[in-house]
């Protein structure tokens, strides 16, 4: 699935003592950088469902939560309009949209259908690694969209990716990505 990888200029790599390591900060201090990267495109994800695993801001809007268990939580998308300001920024958080709330499901269903393999359900995804965000779709119009808004923005650096291929970060690797 062809995706975009986007490293923001907040997180910044830093040596103290001799130890490496990402100092995560914020592009704009009133909301997430999470906002700031993906509000371009809530409009058209807010007909879909988001299926998340460990975002507890999500809890708190539960007129949006349309299922919840143990392992996942599924809201209407629409709720980025109220939350999204306040995303966190942490290593593993996975936002999966689907397009129909799908059945009650364990815990290892529920990681199939987080992946990008999965097609019956999956339509798009946004997956925060530390230091970058991936956003892989299908749909070519959200990717476009989310370049519209940002291809000339100072705060991202924008990388073509595909989710079937592990791609180094550009700073650490001699296998370089082409920048957008």
């Amino acid at each position: 699935m062809k995706g975009l990888r986007i490293y923001r200029s907040s997180v910044e790599l830093k040596i103290e003592n001799g130890t490496a390591f990402y100092h995560h900060g914020t592009i704009e201090k009133n909301r997430s950088d999470f906002d700031y990267i993906f509000r371009p495109i809530y409009g058209l994800l807010k007909d879909y469902y988001i299926l998340n695993d460990q975002l507890p801001i999500v809890k708190k809007y539960k007129k949006y939560i349309v299922q919840e268990n143990t392992y996942y939580v599924v809201a209407r998308a629409e709720i980025l309009n109220e939350c999204g300001r306040n995303i966190p920024e942490f290593e593993g958080n996975l936002l999966t949209f689907v397009n129909e709330i799908p059945p009650v499901m364990s815990w290892k269903e529920f990681s199939e259908l987080t992946t990008v393999s999965h097609p019956k359900y999956v339509c798009s995804l946004f997956n925060w690694d530390g230091v970058y965000w991936d956003i892989y779709t299908e749909h070519a119009h959200i990717l476009e969209k989310f370049l519209l808004q940002h291809s000339n923005d100072i705060h991202l650096e924008i990388y073509h990716v595909d989710s079937k291929i592990d791609f180094p970060h550009p700073a650490r690797s001699r296998d370089k990505l082409n920048p957008i």
